[in-house]
């Protein structure tokens, strides 16, 4: 399980208790963030080497890795490898998806992904809970017809079917098991249980709540 962002608000609750990988690449996130990521129980946990001084620690002792992302804005592609350095993509759902084929999974179930980005829309409450006011009024902008926040969903979207073209090509599958998810460029499925379910054995991989 990959997990993202403020995952950590939710690992008790769903048994979340040791992610495979974690990686956010928002530096006002990982600011606000550092002592939450910093506990967070995963394997590993990968940010942008840019934000080394946002997270003042031994990096080893916190399975981090401060990681080589491409430049955040664009054009970015899709590396299939951790040597071509992390596209964003603008938003850390693409960069996980990146991680994903890297580490050699299959077959990969997305969940949490709303694609809404209207905070009583996320998992928690808390999520949003010390967004910058701009971010807040960008979030709210998102549903409006022809508004800001819907042309980032479309340029979202134009990455994540470059996501949806690698895994196809390299004979990989990827769905989104969002329940109510509005993303419509994967497959969809009922659960990350049915996505499991269909799967069957192999290496398995779930991006966990965006």
């Amino acid at each position: 399980v990959v997990g993202m962002n403020r995952i950590y608000l939710a690992t008790e609750r769903y048994g979340l208790h040791n992610l495979d990988a974690y990686v956010a690449f928002d530096s006002v996130l990982v600011r606000q963030a550092a002592a939450d990521i910093l506990s967070l129980r995963a394997d590993v946990k990968f940010v942008p080497v840019e934000h080394q001084l946002l997270i003042p620690c031994d990096a080893w002792r916190h399975n981090l890795v401060f990681a080589p992302f491409v430049h955040m804005y664009g054009p970015w592609r899709f590396a299939t490898s951790m040597r071509q350095g992390l596209s964003s993509g603008y938003t850390v759902t693409y960069a996980a998806l990146q991680l994903l084929f890297a580490m050699g999974c299959g077959r990969v179930a997305i969940t949490g992904l709303d694609h809404r980005w209207k905070g009583d829309d996320h998992f928690d409450r808390e999520y949003f809970a010390n967004a910058s006011a701009a971010t807040a009024r960008f979030a709210e902008a998102t549903n409006m017809r022809g508004g800001p926040g819907v042309r980032q969903l479309r340029k979202i979207e134009r990455y994540y079917r470059r996501a949806r073209t690698a895994y196809e090509k390299a004979g990989r599958t990827l769905v989104d098991a969002t329940p109510n998810g509005s993303c419509t460029v994967f497959r969809k499925v009922a659960s990350v249980e049915a996505a499991l379910e269909a799967f069957g054995e192999g290496k398995v991989g779930a991006a966990q709540f965006s």
